[in-house]
């Protein structure tokens, strides 16, 4: 029984040199110890079935020039975003990338992946000394076995897949370990940043926007998941044009934040840029920003590759320690449930702390 406990706590424990900020472990086991145990077994099994076992390999070799990264299951922009940021630390080879095709379209014109590929038929011929896989989820293994079957590869979750964790630290953490590079935690918390390469023909087009050539603020509506969509924007809007009437504030998003941000722009003077612009050209418009405030999502891990401070809004599993790593001059708050439990006054004591360090 106490082998069977030390391999669940090894299961639930990311396989990185540091600790990193994850769920709590005894959150993890209230759920089911067999569980776990069961999804290792079933996927143990099917690496060895898939004729994987053999080929796996503990570290990137210095021979190791040409790689393969296949990344297929966590697609989202900002997951993906967090999940490769470690692939600066390879620029010294020569590194594909197999996603699928929007997560492509997001590394278009990156300084570090030298080719995009989101069709198997492109790997066809293709040879790598070497390929990295997420997860031994199923789809991994069996792309893995089908297209590039007797190609060695290291893995970077391995069989961890449990909880949140601080995605940016782990890729960081986990491919310093795979490289056998000796380093000290703070040396990786320093590195572990998000990084976007932008099109020169972006600037160009948000120059056009006059209200960007200002000095501003960024805020976004709408999300995906209930619980993290924030539902007093307005109430924010108001204070912080009553308390600093000189600060522009313009609204970025998708369009699931159309509605919201046409309610806010029929109110009061801001600039409404939801759902009009480019991937692109919003990451353009998130770096030119003072600073962003969002609820964890999409944006807000575009605003950190950008490199612009962000107050984010957090709930429920994910706290801010899990999210804003390398972010200066920015703070996470958090709320148990509900990011609308965020009071708009809690949220303009930290804007206006934060602002003062920034205009």
């Amino acid at each position: 029984m106490g082998y069977i406990n030390s391999l669940i706590t090894k299961l639930c424990t990311p396989p990185t040199l540091y600790p990193i900020p994850t769920t709590p472990l005894n959150n993890i086991l209230k759920k089911s110890k067999f569980k776990v145990l069961r999804r290792f077994i079933r996927r143990f099994m099917n690496v060895a079935i898939k004729g994987q076992l053999k080929l796996e390999l503990e570290y990137i070799k210095p021979e190791h020039k040409k790689i393969l990264w296949v990344s297929l299951n966590m697609p989202q922009i900002g997951d993906s975003l967090m999940d490769l940021s470690s692939r600066v630390l390879l620029k010294d080879r020569k590194v594909d990338l197999f996603s699928k095709e929007n997560v492509c379209s997001l590394f278009r014109y990156d300084d570090f992946f030298n080719r995009l590929i989101s069709n198997e038929k492109e790997l066809v011929d293709k040879r790598y000394d070497l390929i990295i896989i997420d997860i031994f989820k199923k789809k991994s293994i069996a792309f893995k076995s089908k297209y590039l079957k007797n190609n060695q590869y290291v893995s970077m979750g391995r069989y961890y897949d449990e909880g949140e964790f601080n995605r940016t630290l782990f890729s960081f953490c986990r491919m310093y370990t795979l490289l056998n590079i000796p380093v000290s935690y703070e040396e990786v918390t320093e590195n572990a940043n998000l990084m976007l390469s932008l099109p020169e023909k972006t600037f160009d087009s948000v120059d056009a926007i006059e209200e960007c050539n200002k000095s501003f603020i960024t805020i976004t509506t709408g999300g995906v998941h209930s619980f993290r969509i924030y539902n007093k924007w307005k109430e924010i809007v108001e204070l912080i044009i009553k308390k600093y009437p000189k600060i522009n504030i313009v609204l970025v998003g998708s369009r699931n934040g159309v509605e919201s941000a046409l309610e806010i722009s029929n109110l009061y003077p801001v600039t409404d840029l939801t759902d009009k612009l480019t991937i692109f050209e919003t990451a353009e418009v998130l770096r030119r920003s003072k600073l962003m405030i969002c609820a964890d999502g999409g944006l807000l891990h575009l605003t950190n590759s950008m490199g612009t401070p962000v107050i984010g809004l957090f709930a429920g599993g994910v706290f801010p320690e899990m999210r804003m790593s390398g972010l200066k001059n920015s703070k996470g708050l958090y709320s148990e449930n509900n990011v609308s439990e965020i009071s708009p006054e809690e949220i303009i004591n930290e804007f206006k702390k934060t602002i003062s360090n920034l205009m």
